[in-house]
């Protein structure tokens, strides 16, 4: 009798903590795009790899460099907002930080699918594979605030422009160009990493960058600034009464810290439903494991 009633016991058990855990439903949250670190290429607005060609009056809001090429071809004619390194160790690491900054791009998790023509889309940050990316006469619309990484396998060529809306921001996008990348005419945003080079139509402009991690930067004509990074003014914050140390206590006591969570995506996160089916079952096996309790306890009564 008294195998009966454990054996009992132990199956009420198994079967409430079963139940507990089915009762939380748990859901994966979608991994998220995340800008590379391009570390010492970040104040480049020009890097090309064999040389840097130029014709005409170019604007540049920042850095321009070449590495490990030696030539900046038409240098007089380009307004330099920010250094010039010419195959100096600025240029060298630069260039190296840019191909890691490349690597990160082709590494992450694609999260927006595959494209094509590029034209009247309208998209929210993730990543994308482009395949030979192309941009005609049209508009490529961002919208939302959040990283874009869009990647071709092949070249990429542009004659049309990009709109930003609803806080997307040209310092989020980044292109990654396994060959060469063809802005042909009209605007563009975001940092470009091509593997054999970038060549800039007359009169083309760039928020952004331009990075050649393999072949030279060819310009026209061109004017190249920011990326910018335009975000919504902050909130002037609510003026709250200064806490007291037994305010501070009680708060520290109800609410500990957690450590640890991931930053961008892939942690589950819990329903905020209340759990009433763990209630229910919780205090169904504890009715149970009273009755088990009771009927043991007459047993042995009856034993004596």
């Amino acid at each position: 009798m008294h195998k009966r009633i454990v054996l009992a016991i132990s199956i009420i058990v198994v079967l409430t903590l079963s139940m507990a855990g089915l009762s939380q439903n748990v859901s994966a949250r979608p991994l998220a795009a995340t800008a590379p670190s391009l570390g010492a290429a970040n104040s480049f607005s020009v890097l090309g790899f064999a040389a840097v060609t130029n014709t005409n009056t170019t604007n540049l809001s920042g850095d321009l460099g070449v590495w490990s090429g030696t030539s900046i071809t038409g240098l007089e004619s380009i307004i330099v907002g920010g250094a010039v390194h010419q195959t100096d160790p600025v240029a060298q690491q630069a260039q190296a930080d840019a191909s890691a900054a490349d690597l990160n791009l082709t590494g992450q998790a694609n999260s927006g699918g595959s494209l094509g023509a590029l034209d009247s889309l309208v998209l929210a940050p993730g990543v994308y594979d482009l395949g030979a990316g192309s941009l005609g006469g049209g508009v490529l619309t961002l919208d939302g605030e959040g990283v874009y990484i869009f990647r071709a396998t092949s070249d990429l060529t542009t004659a049309g422009s990009v709109s930003l809306i609803n806080g997307a921001a040209a310092c989020d996008v980044f292109w990654h160009v396994a060959t060469q990348a063809n802005l042909v005419s009209g605007s563009f945003v975001g940092t470009i990493i091509a593997g054999t080079g970038i060549v800039f139509g007359t009169g083309v402009s760039l928020d952004g960058r331009a990075l050649a991690i393999g072949g030279p930067v060819t310009m026209d004509t061109n004017t190249i600034t920011g990326p910018s990074c335009m975000r919504p003014a902050p909130t002037t914050p609510t003026e709250t009464p200064a806490a007291t140390s037994e305010t501070t206590e009680a708060t520290a006591t109800l609410l500990p810290a957690v450590a640890g969570l991931p930053s961008t995506g892939g942690g589950p996160i819990r329903n905020d439903g209340f759990p009433w089916s763990l209630v229910l079952l919780s205090g169904i096996s504890a009715i149970a494991l009273f009755n088990s309790i009771r009927a043991m306890r007459r047993t042995n009564q009856s034993n004596q």
